[in-house]
């Protein structure tokens, strides 16, 4: 079917300076055809925009959500140099941690045995003495205790008792403890509770009280052995660790 607005078209200009276009013949209707624009071939707009379908064409996914394949893969390239980065972190820890002994035997070699190391002796020495004297002291105590408190012999075997088993439990609690808050700081807290409980148990009028002090106190003796003997160990050097310890015992 020919289309009667497609031939004869002529160009007018209007007053305004515009052109318009109009065609032989006029439309069905009689009257001419008049429009702003030129007529254009069929094929005239596909033309024009041939080269841009392919670039201007958005991914189908990304309508539902789904990553483009170009982001997917960049992501695992991202991936796997974050794993490489960590597994090379890891190692050089690993490397750090088993260098870490030699380097530290180095650093005591270099600081040699000083007034530091006496100083640490004899304090650490001082405090082993105190303990051993408060593990004892009750057996020097029971024959007035037995008197003013009315001890029987099975009190009395129960209170030399307890103050032991105290020690051990001590020496679990606080050996596991120095080793995550610091071997210094727990030795002043278990002397602290030597010191404190000791001194109460000098005023206690009841067996109970007599008791539970004491059980307190060994806790804290328990603790303040192991601590010392590894605490100053830390500060030796390898060929004088077991010549200093067996010194350390003298106390």
């Amino acid at each position: 079917m020919n289309d009667p607005y497609q031939n004869n078209v002529n160009q007018q200009m209007t007053e305004a300076g515009e052109y318009t276009y109009t065609q032989d013949g006029g439309g069905p209707d009689g009257y001419p055809y008049q429009t702003d624009y030129p007529p254009q071939e069929e094929d005239a707009a596909s033309d024009a925009t041939e080269g841009a379908d392919e670039d201007d064409q958005m991914y189908e996914g990304e309508y539902q959500g789904i990553p483009h394949p170009d982001e997917i893969k960049e992501a695992r390239r991202a991936a796997r140099l974050e794993a490489k980065r960590k597994a090379r972190l890891t190692a050089q820890q690993e490397e750090e941690e088993e260098n870490l002994p030699e380097q530290y035997e180095t650093i005591m070699e270099d600081c040699g045995h000083g007034r530091f190391q006496w100083m640490l002796f004899f304090v650490l020495g001082l405090a082993l003495m105190a303990d051993g004297v408060d593990g004892f002291v009750v057996g020097f105590v029971l024959p007035s205790a037995e008197k003013d408190m009315c001890i029987s012999n099975a009190n009395k075997g129960l209170l030399g008792l307890l103050v032991y088993v105290a020690m051990m439990v001590g020496a679990l609690v606080w050996g596991g403890l120095c080793d995550k808050i610091g071997r210094r700081k727990c030795l002043i807290y278990v002397l602290t509770i030597d010191l404190v409980f000791s001194f109460l148990s000098c005023f206690a009028q009841g067996y109970g009280f007599f008791l539970f002090f004491r059980f307190c106190s060994g806790f804290g003796i328990g603790g303040s052995i192991p601590i010392v003997y590894t605490y100053f160990t830390e500060f030796l050097q390898m060929d004088k660790r077991g010549e200093h310890l067996s010194w350390l015992c003298m106390f």
